[in-house]
């Protein structure tokens, strides 16, 4: 398990469209909530407390970047960690996102 997931942490693992087996290995002891892009305006977000929203870099019908400012529009300001697979520079795409996620807490966790 990875140590980005904050495991430890008793907010809930929020999953933004992740396959069910990825968020088994990375939620931990949290609760989960499964979500899509569209389910963000409407799920309170911005009310979480020690939350962790999970996605994928590249989804089939949205990417992080939509999923960042989908929750800088609902006023989601907690930690992100965004899935990729193996690629050249990921600590460039990690300060492209942070870039985007304005008040969160963005973590690349590659695999």
């Amino acid at each position: 398990m990875s140590p980005d997931t904050r495991a430890n942490g008793t907010g809930p693992f929020v999953s933004i469209a992740l396959p069910a087996a990825l968020v088994a290995e990375l939620a931990g002891a949290r609760p989960v909530w499964k979500l899509t892009h569209d389910d963000i305006p409407g799920a309170n977000l911005a009310q979480l407390k020690d939350a962790v929203v999970a996605c994928l870099l590249m989804g089939g019908k949205t990417d992080a970047l939509d999923v960042l400012a989908a929750l800088t529009a609902a006023g989601y300001a907690g930690a992100v960690l965004v899935i990729a697979p193996p690629m050249p520079n990921p600590r460039m795409i990690e300060r492209e996102l942070a870039r985007a996620a304005k008040t969160m807490k963005v973590t690349l966790l590659v695999r």
